[in-house]
């Protein structure tokens, strides 16, 4: 950094104020859109640009969309305004380089030229990959829907904690560190598209022949812009780290400076040879440069389930600059960190041993937060791909009430439980996802003594109040199989209570209504889920079920129809429908939705067996027998064929028994 003496000595830019106006005036329409939710419980959903994920992800269309929108389309005619006039991380970096500049200090831009790369890099991860990934699995690319209100407003926003840290790193501490508009340069992904769209605008700022060459532009310029330089070389500012804050315009003496349309920068042309701007960093520093941002991002994406992406990216490069730094603590003659010097003439200053002190204590949290998130990655990989082996735990279980695919452990899962370990001996903090996700691991690794393992555990997040609801849906899955079902039944209605909307609570709530002949009971759970998840066909089909159990013919038909038109290879929803229809005298439709069934059923027998009944109540008698002659064949001696193909003889005027 260097002194603020020459700045002081320069005219001050009027047009700082007006734009700190503006800015001013952008947080307070967020505070009163807050508010407006706060108060009202529904208001316009965020104006954020990183809403527009919703769009890349989902087909959706909401404000953030819209606002993101229009500010590339404004881009692309008078270039970045919108991030110097409306951005508040903006405002927030130009407050801390106003506050540094008060105390004599002028930050410094790192430079980089490989870490500028980084705001493009996470366009594409944020917006451009999920339309690749949506159009590689056969998605369309339509909109499917437009939600511009919101109630769950900050669904999608950091904590409060969470966002004071994002501002505080992102627009204070980025600017000490990589310069003024250090966030913009090196980890903006909104950045990135507009820094492209600016190329393309006509709108610049640009300088006639009354410019004398006095750089009181480039010194009044917030953005890093050398714009003396550039407006001599090509008679306009072609950096598209330009913001158009104006300043340049304000303060220069001259009045050669003025905000005017014409060619864009991708088309300028030279008036003079342009010189190529020295570098800071020689190649290997610059790969170093890049190398400490890749492991600090991740190390700390994710981190504690914290830590969100924009606030990795400032904090990656943050942490980036600051490794670079100190490996020059070691290898140059002399150091400085503004406003101190770490070394001199080849030795530490005190404030510079203080500083390696400091970097080893850095050094040390990175190298723990890394382990924590190498384990923390490796569990969550474990519990995601073992969806499966879970959801067999309570779909059948063997005669020693081990799970039917425990016997011998599932693979991984014995290095999962030790993460989970380490996790919970070592890690600043354990979420109770990965609590509940650490059990899962001990308990698909015991095998038959599974169960017991699962069930200790999740009575201690519970005991904890740190159980979340998967675990208290577990836990009442495990509870109905021990048949303590009161105590099943109470702890799906915690799980309803507290989520509503969760899915395999509804449906286990549900199904244990019904078996306990509490029908309704049966189809307000089914019915209360469905209000979520609308078209979710293990919700319909048990809703359907319960209605025939109920005696609601219509209703039950009208479910198992929807199942089917949303899943054609739903059999059970066709089995069940073909036997609905053949009881209420639709033989014909029910026999021939018996036959599609038929080609897809594991049992066989006993689908003909249903078939054999419907054929005799129709009065084919000959193809009732045919029917159960078969399910004798494959099931010889079963009683109910045997005891049903002796009535059809009998009534097919023939004599004898099966043989």
């Amino acid at each position: 950094m260097e002194s603020g003496e020459q700045n002081k000595r320069l005219g001050k830019s009027r047009i700082s104020r007006w734009r700190a106006g503006v800015l001013l005036l952008v947080h307070l329409l967020i505070a009163v859109h807050i508010a407006h939710w706060l108060a009202s419980g529904r208001t316009l959903s965020p104006v954020e640009p990183s809403e527009a994920m919703e769009f890349s992800k989902h087909g959706i269309i909401n404000a953030g969309f819209i606002f993101f929108a229009l500010a590339i389309v404004g881009t692309l005619l008078l270039g970045r305004f919108v991030c110097g006039w409306a951005c508040h991380l903006v405002a927030l970096q130009d407050l801390c380089r106003w506050l540094l500049v008060r105390i004599g200090l002028r930050p410094r831009p790192l430079r980089s030229r490989l870490l500028v790369f980084v705001p493009l890099l996470a366009f594409v991860y944020m917006f451009l990959w999920p339309l690749a990934y949506r159009l590689w699995i056969g998605d369309e690319l339509g909109v499917r829907e437009t939600q511009l209100m919101k109630e769950d407003f900050w669904a999608t926003m950091p904590s409060w904690p969470v966002g004071l840290l994002t501002l505080a790193v992102c627009g204070f501490a980025v600017i000490y560190i990589l310069g003024s508009k250090g966030f913009c340069a090196y980890a903006c992904p909104y950045g990135a598209i507009f820094g492209v769209a600016d190329r393309l605008a006509p709108g610049r700022i640009r300088v006639t022949e009354a410019c004398d060459g006095s750089a009181a532009c480039t010194a009044a310029c917030t953005s890093n812009v050398l714009v003396h330089r550039e407006v001599a070389d090509f008679g306009m500012v072609v950096d598209p780290g330009c913001m158009k804050c104006l300043d340049c315009v304000s303060v220069c003496p001259t009045g050669a400076l003025h905000f005017g349309f014409g060619r864009p920068s991708l088309l300028a042309e030279p008036r003079r040879e342009v010189k190529a701007r020295p570098a800071r960093f020689a190649l290997w520093e610059e790969a170093l440069l890049g190398l400490l941002f890749l492991a600090a991002f991740l190390t700390f994406r994710g981190l504690y389930g914290l830590i969100p992406f924009l606030l990795t990216l400032g904090l990656a490069a943050i942490l980036a600059a600051l490794g670079l730094l100190t490996l020059r603590l070691f290898r140059e003659p002399s150091a400085r960190l503004a406003p101190f010097t770490l070394k001199k003439e080849g030795r530490p200053t005190g404030v510079g041993l203080v500083y390696l002190a400091l970097m080893l204590g850095l050094c040390l949290f990175w190298g723990h937060s890394a382990l924590v998130r190498y384990h923390e990655v490796r569990l969550a990989d474990f519990h995601t791909g073992s969806s499966e082996a879970r959801s067999a735990w309570f779909e059948g279980a063997e005669s020693d009430g081990a799970p039917a695919n425990a016997a011998g452990g599932v693979p991984d899962a014995g290095r999962a439980a030790a993460s989970a370990a380490f996790l919970e001996r070592f890690a600043l903090r354990v979420s109770p996802a990965e609590r509940l996700a650490g059990a899962w691991a001990r308990a698909l690794g015991a095998g038959p003594q599974g169960r017991v393992s699962l069930a200790h555990d999740l009575e201690a997040l519970l005991q904890a109040g740190a159980a979340p609801a998967d675990a208290v849906w577990a836990l009442a899955e495990l509870r109905l199989g021990a048949g303590r079902v009161e105590d099943a039944e109470a702890l799906y209605r915690t799980v309803m209570e507290s989520e509503p909307g969760h899915l395999r609570a509804g449906v286990g709530l549900g199904r244990l209504l019904a078996g306990t002949g509490d029908l309704p009971g049966a189809l307000a759970a089914f019915g209360g889920a469905l209000a979520f998840h609308p078209d979710n066909v293990v919700l319909l089909y048990n809703r359907g079920t319960a209605q025939a159990m109920a005696g609601d013919g219509p209703g039950a038909e009208a479910s198992y129809r929807r199942v089917l038109e949303l899943d054609t290879d739903f059999h059970r929803a066709r089995e069940n429908l073909a036997g609905l229809l053949c009881g209420t005298g639709r033989l014909e439709e029910g026999l021939a939705l018996y036959g599609e069934a038929l080609e897809h059923t594991d049992d066989e027998a006993g689908l003909l067996l249903f078939m054999a009944l419907a054929r005799a109540q129709s009065g084919d008698l000959a193809g009732a027998q045919a029917d159960l002659e078969r399910v004798l064949e494959l099931q010889p001696g079963r009683a109910e064929a045997l005891g049903l193909l002796d009535e059809v003889r009998r009534l097919a005027g023939e004599s004898g028994g099966a043989r």
